[in-house]
């Protein structure tokens, strides 16, 4: 075949496969095309053997943004959002690091105007925030009284999905991704009982477990494809207690502080809920979900305890469900399949643009004047009633407010 037909065919075939893509999202090719993206999306440079480090979210600028990469570990905030004031563009910060994010962001003290100023500094970094944390959705956006945040789901990219491999051809009995902290070491430690696996990336993580088998090091790809192989996968959805949350006054008020964890030892601390990878990647790979149950269970918000995944709450409790699992595994097998099911029907990187990307263009796009973030959206911090109060300030944990629902 000539090359200049090679090269014809190749354009059309690029200009059909993004023209799809636009129709998935609800923008056309025309609108895209014709104007400059007048959105930027900030988005954390993760390294790409993380979840978040290989979404490729650079494959739907064609949709009318372009996507800006930061440090998330980077004080202050991405260069490119503070001068947000002088920019052309509406700047949108997509923040997977909270709760946990505002107790270092934020400056620990019990001076509520210091702290509520601190926060509104901290909010004109960019026009919207798109956050991981619903919790802190809520929080800022009743405190500053304005629509500034939207919680998320965590997003994957569908391109990495695991094969699904039979329940016959799967050689581990349980996995565990991550660090093994206190909250979580009576569960590992009944591991040897069982074929098991540990992944992370670095073995000293798992200090007080010296003899356990760990694999480190693995990519993404290879991470997802061991726990495909895996009957079970052991998942918990918290940072456990921040003891540095104490210093800062502000953060009373916020709904993620505010939920203690079942009683441990006889002591009772708080939990910190974050939503982690390890939900989605064994969601993905097919892999029966033992979520710890920590009273706040925000795995609640995309999936649905018992048709999707199955509940433990102490050592004890887990072996018990464990053994149940792996003794008839094909009957607790549909579980795990409806779980996938859902992470692919609903929680991709394509959703994720038609959900919350494409919205905010589509505003950008039928306001003729959209500029930048006005002072004016922010309290007067001199004003008595601008620290809100508990009345102001929704905490409960099973608020649905700015939520992604189950569909």
């Amino acid at each position: 075949m000539p090359q200049n037909h090679l090269l014809a065919c190749g354009f059309t075939w690029s200009l059909l496969s993004r023209t799809i893509l636009l129709a998935f999202c609800g923008v056309s090719w025309a609108e895209s095309a014709t104007s400059p993206p007048r959105l930027w999306l900030n988005l954390g440079n993760y390294p790409s053997s993380v979840m978040l480090g290989s979404l490729n979210l650079e494959r739907f600028e064609s949709s009318g943004f372009r996507v800006v990469h930061y440090n998330p570990f980077e004080r202050p905030p991405h260069r490119l959002t503070q001068s947000k004031r002088h920019s052309p563009h509406q700047h949108v910060f997509v923040n997977f690091e909270e709760p946990n994010w505002l107790v270092y962001r934020l400056p620990a003290t019990h001076n509520s105007r210091k702290a509520l100023k601190a926060l509104i500094d901290h909010e004109r970094h960019w026009d919207h925030c798109l956050t991981l944390c619903p919790y802190t959705a809520h929080w800022v956006n009743r405190l500053l009284g304005s629509h500034l945040r939207t919680a998320v789901y965590y997003p994957f990219n569908e391109a990495l999905t695991p094969p699904l491999v039979p329940a016959s051809q799967r050689v581990w009995d349980v996995i565990y991704v991550g660090g093994v902290g206190k909250l979580m070491q009576d569960a590992i430690r009944l591991f040897p009982r069982y074929k098991y696996l540990l992944l992370h990336s670095k073995k000293k993580h798992m200090k007080g477990l010296p003899n356990l088998k760990v694999l480190t090091g693995a990519g993404l790809a290879k991470k997802l494809q061991v726990m495909s192989y895996s009957r079970v996968a052991i998942v918990h959805n918290t940072l456990g207690p921040m003891p540095a949350a104490a210093k800062h006054g502000i953060l009373k008020t916020h709904g993620a502080f505010q939920v203690p964890l079942p009683p441990r030892s006889g002591q009772q601390v708080v939990n910190v809920p974050q939503l982690k990878a390890r939900t989605i990647e064994a969601a993905l790979s097919g892999t029966l979900m033992l979520v710890y149950n920590d009273s706040v269970n925000i795995i609640e918000r995309f999936f649905e305890p018992e048709r999707e995944f199955l509940y433990w709450t102490t050592a004890a409790d887990l072996k018990c469900t464990l053994d149940l699992v792996l003794d008839n595994f094909t009957a607790y097998l549909p579980i795990a399949l409806r779980a996938r099911e859902r992470a692919l029907a609903h929680y991709t990187t394509q959703h994720f643009v038609r959900d919350f990307i494409i919205p905010i263009i589509q505003n950008l796009t039928n306001t003729t004047n959209p500029g930048v973030k006005s002072t004016d959206t922010f309290p007067d911090i001199d004003a008595p009633a601008s620290l809100g109060s508990d009345q102001d300030v929704d905490s409960d944990p099973n608020s649905t407010l700015e939520l992604s629902p189950r569909v």
